[in-house]
């Protein structure tokens, strides 16, 4: 390394020394999240975590809708929290400090741009911010469901079954609606197609595969069918909710003579004779001691 490379390199690795202290000391935000996507109705919570020197003061923590103020954290005040009227903005004080606030039952009105802004006090008065977008759906209740599933099948037979999921207000987009399919409580190894839906706030996707023995419970001879609905993100749902149906294995049917067995017939017919034999027998047997009776009585009579 030559003479002059090798003293910009200690400069510059002596800048970073003598800064890094004052970056970490420096106001910054450490922890900020506010969800893509609300359900309509529910509570959401906004989190704002930051970190300072150890001996700086902090100002203030304030809030916005868009580019109106709906919450503020004075950190010198008596009485530290005020919160602001706003549409679709009611904050439930008893759950929001000075990292995080609480928005009570979110309606359309209360999709926007939420920013949080932390304040330094005296003497740098420093204002560091971050902001995310957070959009209120309505999921309808009519969804997943499961088309062209029949109540039994056979061996070797196919399955061709759709899923659709419910209609979302407003539109978010398919890349946040995922269906899954499972098959006995696991994953399917068959064909998985998404297809195109009349709906743009719905996704359709399909199913199809050969139908074994495998495929149903060995107990039971069901097939159990789910599908499941996520809405969101793979590292943040929002959302969730699954259908599951069941078809029946139809099984080969046995075919039973009607007739019964010749001995059993035979059984059964000497049996009910038997019984009829009997009962005539003592008719005849008791006609036959009355007519002795009286010819015995009228021949003694005379």
């Amino acid at each position: 390394m030559k003479e002059e490379d090798q003293m910009n390199w200690i400069i510059t690795a002596a800048l970073v020394l003598i800064a890094a202290p004052l970056y970490c000391d420096a106001l910054k935000v450490t922890g900020f999240r506010v969800p893509s996507l609300a359900l309509l109705g529910s509570d959401v919570e906004l989190d704002c975590a930051f970190s300072a020197a150890r001996n700086a003061k902090l100002y203030s923590v304030k809030w916005y809708q868009n580019h109106e103020e709906f919450y503020r954290y004075m950190f010198a005040e008596r009485t530290p929290v005020t919160a602001f009227s706003r549409p679709g903005i009611n904050v439930d004080l008893t759950r929001s400090n000075n990292s995080r606030v609480t928005l009570k039952s979110v309606n359309f009105n209360s999709s926007a741009t939420f920013r949080c802004e932390v304040s330094a006090d005296e003497p740098d008065f420093e204002t560091v911010y971050r902001r995310a977008n957070m959009t209120v759906i309505q999921v309808s209740e009519d969804g997943p469901l499961i088309n062209g599933l029949r109540d039994q099948y056979e061996l070797n037979e196919q399955l061709n079954v759709n899923c659709t999921s419910p209609s979302i207000t407003p539109s978010i987009g398919s890349h946040q609606i995922k269906l899954s399919w499972q098959l006995n409580h696991q994953t399917v190894e068959g064909q998985t197609v998404q297809m195109q839906s009349s709906d743009p706030s719905q996704v359709v996707i399909n199913l199809r595969l050969i139908l074994t023995e495998r495929h149903f419970d060995s107990k039971t001879g069901l097939l159990r069918l789910n599908c499941s609905l996520n809405v969101g993100r793979p590292n943040a749902i929002y959302f969730n909710r699954s259908l599951e149906l069941s078809a029946a294995l139809m099984h080969p049917t046995t075919v039973v003579d009607p007739r019964p067995t010749q001995r059993s017939s035979k059984s059964s017919k000497d049996s009910r004779s038997a019984s009829y034999s009997s009962a005539a027998g003592g008719r005849r047997q008791f006609k036959l001691s009355l007519v002795t009776f009286l010819a015995v009585m009228t021949w003694c009579w005379c």
